[in-house]
């Protein structure tokens, strides 16, 4: 290997080590915004196929309809993007660019294949026609006004206001039942990066602009965490839940899938009623160790209560969530 060759793939190497280092910080800001405003979910694949039923996947995207919003919801990976950034400015372009499917952030997922984001997006009807690519090229350049700047076809690269966007493909886009066009998915980033920081800031400014759209509905989502938290400190210490209007979650009872009935201080969601009775079984059976793990505010406490509430019933055992 000759010398020019070497430095290639010294500077090569040390390029990928810059943007290795650069994702890991960026991820790791986007996991404390996340856990501080109570918007990481883990394990989001199993949390949604719980919630919603079936999904459509694909290698980055794994998708969800839900009937009763007329939306569907996306769990978009990060390994095709580098950094949380590049995914950020992705979701922003294709909401400037596309506004009819613009997409709303849910939550920030994290599993064992890595950190995802959370989106919701119109459900749009599809007429059964696929789109031509002369088709999806005349509403790229005639009807939103982008340049074709590289390539044709799939492959084709149009440009406009220092954006760039790719990847409109007919499986990328739906033809509705009158004609019209509506992509739903594409590749897009800024011409020059400069931009994105001046747009954007840093990731979790970015994630703020998410947060302060919020619907209402999830606002009371992230409220009722907040009333978990105080349920939990209340229930460990043997404080008296107050009468209605005390602002704080309602105690009710909670049945396993035994049926034995215990007090909970909260109304368990699905993930934690598949966790006490994976703790149940658990303690029925001759396993010598089990963790309970997650975040704060997630109720692991108030579980462990809970489970040890259900073997001083049965006489089993008796424990502290310690």
């Amino acid at each position: 290997m000759g010398r020019g060759s070497k430095e290639k793939t010294s500077n090569n190497q040390s390029l990928r080590k810059q943007l290795h280092e650069k994702s890991l910080r960026q991820q790791k800001e986007l996991i404390n915004w996340a856990t501080k405003h109570k918007q990481l979910i883990v394990e989001p694949n199993d949390y949604y196929e719980d919630a919603l039923g079936n999904s459509a996947a694909d290698s980055e995207t794994r998708v969800w309809k839900n009937n009763d919003k007329g939306t569907v919801v996306k769990n978009i990976s990060l390994n095709h993007y580098g950094t949380p950034k590049a995914l950020m400015n992705r979701i922003l372009i294709h909401n400037l660019v596309f506004p009819t499917t613009a997409m709303k952030m849910l939550k920030v997922g994290t599993s064992d294949n890595g950190i995802s984001i959370i989106v919701e997006q119109p459900f749009i009807e599809d007429s059964g026609i696929a789109p031509t690519m002369d088709e999806i090229q005349n509403y790229m350049t005639n009807t939103l006004g982008f340049t074709l700047s590289k390539g044709k076809g799939i492959n084709a690269e149009y440009t406009k206001d220092g954006y760039i966007v790719t990847d409109i493909r007919p499986e990328n886009v739906i033809k509705q039942s009158d004609g019209s066009l509506a992509v739903i998915d594409c590749f897009a980033k800024f011409e020059d990066e400069s931009i994105a920081n001046n747009i954007m800031g840093d990731v979790e400014n970015q994630a703020q602009r998410f947060i302060d759209s919020m619907p209402s509905s999830q606002l009371k989502d992230e409220t009722d965490l907040i009333k978990q938290e105080s349920a939990d400190y209340d229930l460990v210490n043997g404080i008296e839940p107050k009468p209605e209007h005390s602002g704080k979650a309602v105690p009710q009872d909670f049945t396993f899938a035994d049926g034995t009935k215990v007090q909970a201080p909260f109304k368990p969601n699905v993930q934690q009623i598949d966790a006490l009775n994976e703790m149940d079984r658990f303690m029925k059976s001759d396993e010598i160790s089990m963790t309970l793990s997650g975040y704060a505010g997630t109720g692991k406490t108030s579980l462990m209560e809970m489970i040890a509430k259900k073997g001083r019933k049965q006489q089993r055992f008796s424990t502290h969530p310690y």
